[in-house]
C-alpha cells in the first residue's frame, strides 16, 4: 500500500478524474499522470496541468558524481576519462560541493559533456 502523502492522495483524486486505474504503485501512477500532461508542483503542493510546450532537449550530458569527499575528485576524473574514451567531448567540471548534514562527509562534482 502506498504512503498516504498529500502528493499521493491528490494523485489518486486526479487519476479518478482521468480514468486511470493504477493505484498500487506510486511511481507508476505519477508517471501515468506525467504522460497525461500533469506534474507535481512541490511549491504549491498540487498537481498542475502543463500549459506550455516543452523546450527542445539539450545536446549536453550532465552528470553528478556523488561520493565520499576524499574520493569524489578521483571518481569524477575516472568518469571523465571513461566518457572521453567512448567519444564524448568534455566541456566543464564544477568545483567539489560538500553535502549538507547528515551527508557532510560526502561531496558532489558536476561534469558536462557533449
Amino acid at each position: 500500500m502506498p504512503k498516504q502523502t498529500r502528493k499521493y492522495k491528490t494523485a489518486a483524486q486526479l487519476a479518478d478524474q482521468l480514468d486511470i486505474s493504477e493505484r498500487d504503485n506510486q511511481e507508476k501512477l505519477y508517471r501515468l499522470l506525467n504522460e497525461e500532461g500533469h506534474y507535481w508542483d512541490a511549491t504549491t503542493q498540487a498537481w498542475q496541468r502543463l500549459t506550455e510546450d516543452a523546450d527542445p532537449p539539450t545536446e549536453l550530458i550532465r552528470v553528478r558524481v556523488w561520493a565520499e569527499s576524499s574520493k569524489v575528485g578521483g571518481a569524477a576524473y575516472q568518469l571523465r576519462v571513461a566518457m572521453e574514451d567512448i567519444g564524448y567531448q568534455f566541456m566543464e567540471q564544477s568545483e567539489s560541493y560538500p553535502c549538507r548534514p547528515p551527508k557532510q562527509l560526502e561531496s558532489r562534482i558536476y561534469l558536462t559533456f557533449k
